[in-house]
């Protein structure tokens, strides 16, 4: 979930040597620090996700039949980028919020490729995930990736 401690555990991760492949998003006000987030995976993901007929904040189930055909078509299209990556280093930490919602096409990528993947959830208290992503609400550049909605967020 955005807002949860992602980047911080990513950049730990990190520290042990594993490397966010390619561009990262840029930090910013919203995350100063950076966000460890490989600027071809949250691309990737946001079309996938727009194939998918949903947004990022969108938390219904995908229907698994329309989630088979959308992953289908995006399958060569990962292995590549992920080989692409391993290619220049083994030691990959993928991290994208988004990825809760379409992992399991990155999974089943990596399995074929015979990476070897561990999942780190990262756990945060809910009034301060709900806190911070309303206060994105206060800035309009921001605010496209508010979640003002206590129960939602």
């Amino acid at each position: 979930m955005h807002r949860s401690g992602t980047s911080l555990a990513t950049r730990m991760v990190e520290t042990c040597g594993f490397q966010v492949p390619g561009q990262a998003l840029s930090a910013n006000a919203d995350n100063p620090e950076g966000y460890s987030e490989p600027r071809a995976l949250v691309r990737a993901n946001n079309r996938i996700l727009t194939e998918l007929g949903r947004h990022w904040a969108d938390d219904r189930p995908i229907e698994a039949a329309q989630q088979q055909v959308v992953f289908n078509a995006w399958h060569k299209r990962a292995m590549r980028l992920l080989r692409a990556w391993l290619a220049r280093d083994a030691r990959l930490v993928l991290k994208d919020p988004r990825l809760c919602l379409v992992f399991p096409l990155w999974q089943q990528a990596a399995r074929e490729l015979d990476a070897d993947i561990r999942v780190l959830l990262i756990r945060r208290n809910v009034h301060d995930v709900s806190a911070s992503l309303a206060r994105r609400y206060a800035n309009p550049v921001f605010r496209p990736a508010a979640i003002v909605q206590t129960e939602r967020s």
